[in-house]
């Protein structure tokens, strides 16, 4: 009986301890699936040669500026050029009194009429004085015989001898004024041109066609010496200034064309100047080029291109392929599928592809694009290489 009783409590123990067991067994744990690889685009990297080109930005002004000043004094009595104006060549932009030079001109002619008769009088009555003084010679020699004859007195020829000196120096006088005829005339024809370019520059004219930049002078001011009247700028021959360093100075020449980028065109410049020695604040080369006529105005900023010298056998990669962080620059390359951030130094850019001057080799194999999202040691799924442009 008490075997039973046993019996029947080990029993119930044991489906306790089971129930137990069974309630607080753990739930199964569930399976994630694997996490997908990121798929990458990979560039195998080639060593080739290179001209590349640097792009510098220019401010574009006038080739020709000119500061017109009257070059005779006078009082402006007319004021045509206005700021903004385009004028043509040879166009009247201000005037000034001219009345004392338009007299000057009345007088230098005058006075080249009196010696143009005065230089025939002379040559008139040098004839004349050449006559007498022949009749004067014959008439001393004639007294000079008679007197060694005792037929004449000596006083008589003496005064013959001396009358003859007389015409003699008269003759020289109105030989030296034939004699410097030309000189004379050329003389009243230079003060007569003189005073016709007087007359002249009381008229401000444009020397060539363009466009009034400032005006600086009124009605009743007086004008002349220094004072600058009217600024004109050349619109239509348009030239680019920049500052380049030594080395692209190094690779340019006066005359070479270059290209240069305004408002979304490519126009062919030339350089026209360039300066040989640097600045010594800047370290810099002033550069000007030309931009064809009628291609810009002054003022505006254009992108010229500057080639750089020959690189031989130069690194490069795509320019979405630079990751930049905290200042500096890496690169992803890719080693049996696993990608490794490499420290680069950079060169100059060439379109859309930067030079590597270190940290890559030929033949590395890089992400070449969407790099910025990995991390150094993540493992990815590599696509075809792309093929560098060429």
């Amino acid at each position: 009986m008490r075997a039973g009783r046993a019996s029947i409590v080990i029993f119930v123990v044991t489906a306790v301890v089971i129930g137990s067991l069974l309630v607080t067994r753990p739930a199964p744990r569930k399976t994630l699936p694997a996490r997908p690889l990121a798929s990458v685009q990979v560039e195998r990297l080639v060593a080739r040669d290179l001209s590349p080109v640097v792009e510098r930005v220019g401010i574009l002004g006038a080739r020709r500026v000119a500061r017109l000043r009257f070059e005779v004094r006078g009082r402006v009595v007319q004021r045509v050029a206005e700021a903004g104006m385009p004028v043509a060549a040879g166009a009247v932009l201000a005037r000034i009194d001219e009345r004392d030079h338009r007299d000057a001109v009345a007088e230098a002619r005058a006075r080249l009429q009196q010696e143009r008769a005065a230089i025939a009088r002379d040559r008139r009555l040098l004839t004349l004085a050449i006559r007498h003084t022949r009749l004067q010679q014959r008439e001393v020699e004639r007294l000079t015989r008679l007197r060694r004859a005792r037929q004449v007195a000596p006083s008589r020829l003496d005064a013959a001898r001396a009358r003859l000196l007389q015409l003699q120096a008269e003759q020289a006088r109105l030989q030296y004024g034939v004699d410097t005829a030309s000189a004379r005339l050329a003389l009243r024809r230079t003060a007569l041109a003189r005073a016709q370019r007087s007359l002249e520059r009381c008229v401000l004219r444009a020397p060539f066609a363009g466009i009034v930049d400032s005006v600086d002078i009124e009605v009743g001011d007086m004008a002349g010496g220094e004072r600058v009247a009217v600024t004109l700028a050349d619109r239509e021959a348009l030239e680019a200034s920049l500052a380049v360093p030594s080395g692209i100075a190094a690779v340019l020449r006066r005359g070479q064309t270059l290209t240069v980028l305004l408002d979304g065109r490519r126009l062919a410049a030339t350089v026209t100047a360039l300066q040989p020695l640097p600045d010594r604040q800047t370290f810099t080369h002033r550069l000007r080029v030309r931009l064809p006529a009628g291609s810009g105005r002054p003022g505006q900023a254009v992108r010229v291109l500057l080639p750089l010298p020959l690189r031989k056998a130069a690194i490069n990669i795509p320019a979405a392929a630079l990751v930049i962080d905290e200042g500096r620059r890496y690169v992803m390359r890719v080693v049996n599928g696993v990608v490794r951030r490499v420290p680069v130094v950079t060169g100059p850019r060439i379109g859309d592809r930067i030079v590597i001057e270190n940290g890559l080799a030929a033949g590395d194999l890089i992400v070449s694009r969407d790099a910025a999202g990995l991390t150094d040691g993540q493992r990815v799924a590599v696509g075809n290489p792309d093929t560098p442009a060429q």
